[in-house]
């Protein structure tokens, strides 16, 4: 066990106390790992509820829908939120809009990977689809940074780097252009490891999988 790795098991899934505005990370790597379904931004807290997408101040008032369901129970997960643009994955594809409602937009025709993260950097989105993968926040530069067997149970971004869990075989780190794939952790069985990722391995759960 390593000592830099400390075990804990996140049950929440609203984190309000760390605002991402002008921040060049679109949401907290617990939030993330957690499903995305909420994020902080400018003084305002963007939730799901009910397949849409609402947003209130920190004290619950002024709530306004961002986006509606009309009806659908497409599930609505991934949040982030870079500037004005609010990203997010609805139906297992990728869209974006603006944080007040309008100029909603499709960013990839990929499938989204439901068990997956969706993670907002930059300009730059990293997602699950059979692989690890990255767009720009236009729909340019789509690129496969692992290959299709390469199954990816989880990422984190930090700095220039990219962590991963392979189900197959432990922790890696890879650099956001898909070089310098770095093993950190072997697998020494198939359970699924999870982990919480801000500058450093903050969450593992099943972690006797890694040795």
């Amino acid at each position: 066990f390593d000592p830099d790795i400390i075990s804990i098991v996140l049950s929440f899934s609203f984190v309000t106390s760390i605002d991402v505005y002008a921040s060049q990370k679109g949401n907290t790597a617990g939030n993330l790992a957690n499903g995305g379904d909420a994020v902080t931004s400018g003084g305002w807290n963007y939730y799901v509820e009910n397949y849409s997408i609402k947003k209130s101040k920190p004290d619950g008032s002024n709530s306004q829908t961002i986006l509606d369901n009309h009806g659908s129970v497409a599930s609505v997960w991934g949040l982030n939120i870079i500037g004005d643009w609010l990203y997010y994955v609805k139906g297992n594809s990728l869209y974006k809009i603006k944080t007040n409602g309008t100029n909603k937009k499709r960013i990839s025709k990929d499938y989204i990977d439901p068990y997956g993260t969706v993670t907002v950097y930059n300009n730059w989105i990293f997602y699950n689809s059979y692989t690890m993968n990255k767009i720009k926040t236009d729909g340019s530069g789509r690129k496969k940074l692992l290959k299709n067997n390469i199954d990816v149970a989880d990422f984190s971004v930090s700095g220039t780097w990219l962590y991963y869990i392979d189900y197959d075989k432990g922790l890696y780190k890879i650099k956001h252009n898909g070089k310098s794939k770095k093993e950190l952790k072997k697998a020494v069985n198939y359970n699924p490891v999870k982990y919480q990722m801000d500058g450093f391995i903050i969450q593992l759960q099943a972690a006797t999988s890694i040795e």
